[in-house]
């Protein structure tokens, strides 16, 4: 199910009026005291949730806890209001394939490979499971990669290392 952008808006509790592009006067209304640029800004940063629930294609072959699969409708909320329809989310050690629009997992991806991984709008590392960790969590906006990850720098220093060695070699 694709949300339409009204839809979502809707549910913040506000009333949307369309307004004629030739209007005189611009649109005045706001929802919840909030412009439009406003609420993207805060669907950007993640502090709107569309509470969308997330699914996961059967032949995915994933069991995923409801943990992830929270944390996942969060990713997907913000890479929406950043306009990607296809993302790779970093999750518990799992790279996974997501339709933003669809919110749906259709699959993981094998980032210890190397190569290039086209077909994809954005990263997104929705965290690892911990148990400080709070539920829901993502990096601060345009943070598309945790620094201190260190799982993740050691996987693109083997993949500079391989790389390396294979331009050594021919």
């Amino acid at each position: 199910m694709i949300p339409n952008p009204l839809m979502l808006l809707s549910l913040l509790g506000g009333v949307i009026n369309a307004v004629r592009p030739d209007s005189p006067v611009p649109p005045a209304q706001t929802v919840e005291g909030a412009t439009f640029a406003e609420l993207l800004d805060q669907a950007k940063a993640g502090e709107i949730s569309s509470d969308l629930d997330i699914s996961v294609a059967q032949d995915a072959g994933l069991d995923l806890t409801e943990d992830q699969l929270a944390r996942l409708a969060v990713a997907a909320d913000q890479a929406q209001a950043r306009g990607a329809s296809k993302a790779v989310v970093l999750i518990d050690g799992m790279a996974l394939s997501l339709d933003v629009a669809g919110r749906r997992v259709t699959g993981t991806v094998s980032i210890n490979q190397t190569g290039i991984y086209d077909g994809f709008d954005t990263i997104i590392n929705a965290g690892d499971e911990t148990a400080d960790a709070a539920r829901g969590t993502l990096p601060l906006p345009g943070q598309r990669v945790t620094p201190g990850n260190g799982s993740l720098l050691k996987l693109l220093a083997d993949q500079n290392r391989s790389q390396d060695q294979l331009s050594q070699s021919a």
